[in-house]
């Protein structure tokens, strides 16, 4: 899965991208290389920080929005079964995770560029990295927040 939708950035960012440098095959092989970098370093970085999130919302947020609750007042409505995450904590999870891989994206894939491409300034390659980012980010926004609303939706209706 990774890979078809890691096909599908590189395309598309390389369309955009071909419009800054117009050479179709020069402009695939940099974006290529540039997206591989920053997913080589987004996998693991989305792992730490959603890591970090949940056990924030699990642990720390009850405490500090809740005090006078018990953390087990949850067992006596559904006694044995785990809390689950809100749809609005789920969702602040996916855009916190999705707004630090772009900007995890945006620099690591203009730090590529610059090494790949000598010819361009340095100041144009931040604004193509930010743009052709922008729309890939906007496309993986719609999908996964689309996924999220719909598989809590069908999870809560059982």
């Amino acid at each position: 899965m990774l890979g078809y939708s890691l096909l599908i950035i590189i395309a598309l960012e390389a369309i955009v991208y071909n419009k800054f440098r117009n050479n179709w095959k020069r402009s695939f092989y940099e974006i290529a290389i540039a997206n591989i970098v920053s997913t080589l370093l987004g996998i693991p970085i989305s792992n730490i920080i959603r890591f970090l999130l949940m056990k924030i919302f699990a642990f720390v947020l009850p405490t500090i929005l809740f005090p006078h609750k018990n953390e087990y007042d949850w067992e006596i409505v559904s006694p044995g079964k785990p809390k689950y995450f809100t749809l609005t904590e789920q969702l602040f999870v996916v855009f916190f995770i999705l707004l630090v891989n772009f900007l995890v994206s945006v620099y690591s894939e203009y730090l590529v560029l610059k090494r790949l491409n000598k010819t361009q300034s340095k100041i144009e390659l931040k604004k193509q990295s930010f743009k052709f980012n922008s729309y890939s980010y906007l496309i993986i926004s719609i999908l996964v927040f689309s996924y999220e609303i719909y598989a809590d939706y069908t999870f809560r209706l059982h």
